[in-house]
């Protein structure tokens, strides 16, 4: 049985469009992407954004147990809102 990130990382395989930046070696519009290209680090950041009250000790096991307690759609939307930033708004 396949993990959420799994599940969410191929559906950002099957669109191309990431890859193609990349490899066009096209500037990313922010530092943060820059340093945090893959999503499960975009994942972390929103997690971390979400809940400031974790104390950094115990964010691993927390964001954890958010992703695994998420909804396959919220996952998706994040996904979407990911490949918005990466792409500079060109996702539809």
């Amino acid at each position: 049985m396949k993990t959420i990130m799994e599940i969410a990382n191929e559906i950002f395989a099957m669109n191309g469009e990431l890859k193609n930046l990349l490899e066009n070696g096209e500037k990313l519009r922010d530092e943060e992407v820059k340093k945090k290209v893959d999503f499960e680090g975009y994942l972390q950041d929103k997690f971390v954004e979400e809940n400031p009250q974790v104390l950094d000790d115990d964010i691993s096991d927390s964001f954890n147990d958010w992703l695994g307690g998420s909804e396959i759609q919220d996952i998706i939307d994040y996904g979407q809102r990911y490949a918005e930033k990466v792409y500079r708004g060109k996702v539809k």
